[in-house]
């Protein structure tokens, strides 16, 4: 059943393969791999192939969230913009208050899903075409929210930008170098990364 649940999306959005793992406190209930990593050569995938992580970032920067919390560097109900004062939104509900940290984690902080300007880009898989985060804030200027804070579950790939962002003004370093050293290195991740390699 999980395989012709996952095979119906792969073939509806036409990817050459997937791999699917399901584990439960630490044990592995499942590790399949479907079809190919290369469609015209015919290359099956493998636990070598290399896939886009995406959204599973997420996981990153909530780790690095909580991480900083218990170093004592912020508390869950900051306001992100505490750590980052150019991020303003407009809001035109009354009693708006800042997006805080908690919010943007849980989804519940009511901003957008993307930044404007990420349409655009929506197509492309090239992230070296994708606008910085310092870009999207800047085109919020004419952007409101969507919703009262804490009122609906808004996932928002906008506020998880923003608050990587925050959090690596919070650590002094790049977003990218403290998830490599705090999170990647340590749990042994040797095939994960942000920049693509041989």
């Amino acid at each position: 059943e999980i395989e012709a649940d996952a095979e119906k999306p792969r073939k509806k959005a036409k990817l050459p393969g997937i791999s699917i793992f399901i584990v439960n406190d630490q044990v592995f209930l499942l590790a399949k791999v479907l079809v190919y990593a290369d469609n015209e050569k015919k290359t099956p995938a493998d636990t070598q192939t290399v896939y886009r992580i995406g959204s599973v970032t997420k996981a990153f920067t909530a780790l690095m969230l909580m991480q900083l919390r218990d170093a004592g560097k912020l508390h869950l109900d900051d306001p992100i913009e505490k750590y980052l004062p150019e991020f303003k939104i407009k809001s035109r509900f009354p009693d708006a208050r800042p997006a805080t940290f908690r919010q943007v984690a849980a989804h519940y902080s009511g901003l957008p899903r993307e930044a404007p300007m990420l349409y655009e880009y929506q197509d492309t898989q090239d992230t070296e075409e994708q606008p910085s985060v310092e870009e999207q804030l800047k085109s919020l200027k004419d952007v409101e929210m969507l919703l009262p804070a804490m009122t609906m579950y808004s996932y928002s790939n906008l506020g998880y930008s923003i608050m990587g962002l925050a959090l690596s003004r919070v650590a002094k370093q790049p977003y990218d170098q403290y998830v490599s050293n705090q999170i990647i290195k340590p749990l042994g991740m040797n095939l994960s990364g942000f920049a693509l390699t041989e």
